[in-house]
């Protein structure tokens, strides 16, 4: 970033099933960098371990009946056993976050906000019911 006048302030991550466990990844294993933000789609995992020494503002999307990258765990080996909502409660964990919350504005649409957290890196959290 040194090198190429990149806005260190303002570097984010994003991605869709693999591509968003890979910003989770990219996330731990460049500690040294400060991600602005990070935002994921039908790809929320909490890694283990998690070697980021920030808290990480974070947006995710997830259907419940998503069959590539199950919501309520399991799959490919390599994805590990956790349910979507078990990474969710690792990243709150992860940015101290003090409080939850969730609404539902529109019929199966659930936010869930995690928030008070460490250095504002509050978590939104979207739940489709039947999404896939």
């Amino acid at each position: 970033a040194r090198n190429y006048c990149i806005d260190e302030r303002n570097i984010f991550c994003l991605g869709l099933s693999n591509g968003g466990r890979l910003c989770q990844h990219i996330v731990s294993d460049f500690h040294d960098i400060t991600f602005a933000a990070v935002g994921l789609v039908s790809s929320l995992r909490y890694p283990y371990p998690n070697h980021n020494l920030r808290p990480v503002p974070m947006i995710a999307v997830h259907g419940t009946d998503d069959g590539i990258d199950p919501y309520w765990g399991g799959g490919p080996r390599y994805w590990g056993e956790q349910s979507v909502l078990q990474a969710v409660e690792g990243w709150s964990q992860f940015n101290g976050c003090q409080h939850n919350s969730a609404s539902e504005n529109t019929s199966g649409v659930v936010m869930h906000r995690h928030t008070h957290c460490t250095d504002d890196a509050e978590i939104v959290f979207v739940s489709i019911e039947g999404g896939g």
